[in-house]
């Protein structure tokens, strides 16, 4: 889950990778518009009541997105919920979150399970791919983690994070000699 995610036309869509023009004329709402410090949303104060709340990073996401399925079906029973996560991108957003919170807790085992499951989803997504590398360099799989890096590499658009992707792959290189 990412930090991003914003409800468009009710549809929960990572604001980071979205073109605005996509956004044009549509209805969107943030995290901000759900409620304030002084009167939650429904939703924000559930995940206050049941200990829900992860890391600053992914709880926005996990809000929004259940903001999302709920306004589409509010009483959803388990299959509904599993059915509509499942082999969806946000599905593997939501996996490759989960794995990057594992691999800065340094679970890197976890963190490859996740990563590598949201990977299947989103094989064109350079972010899962160089989160994959990052976890290869770190169990001192090197070889698997310079594949990555240069699939990120691939995919990757921004030449900024491009030139970020390069360094890493440079550094394992040469442990690898």
């Amino acid at each position: 889950m990412k930090y991003c995610i914003v409800i468009i036309d009710g549809a929960a869509i990572r604001s980071c990778v979205t073109p605005v023009a996509a956004a044009q004329n549509k209805a969107i709402t943030t995290l901000e518009g759900l409620g304030n410090t002084k009167k939650l949303h429904k939703i924000q104060q559930a995940f206050v009541d049941e200990q829900a709340v992860q890391c600053g990073y992914c709880i926005n996401g996990m809000i929004m997105t259940t903001k999302a399925l709920l306004d589409k079906n509010p009483d959803p029973d388990t299959e509904k919920i599993k059915k509509a996560l499942s082999q969806k991108p946000d599905d593997a957003y939501i996996r490759d979150s989960i794995g990057w919170v594992y691999y800065k807790k340094g679970e890197f085992a976890n963190a490859l399970t996740e990563l590598l499951k949201a990977y299947q989803v989103l094989p064109d997504d350079p972010t899962i791919a160089e989160h994959i590398g990052d976890v290869y360099a770190a169990l001192k799989e090197y070889s698997k983690a310079v594949e990555y890096f240069n699939k990120a590499l691939e995919l990757e658009k921004k030449e900024e994070k491009k030139k970020q992707i390069e360094q890493k792959k440079k550094t394992i290189e040469e442990k690898m000699k």
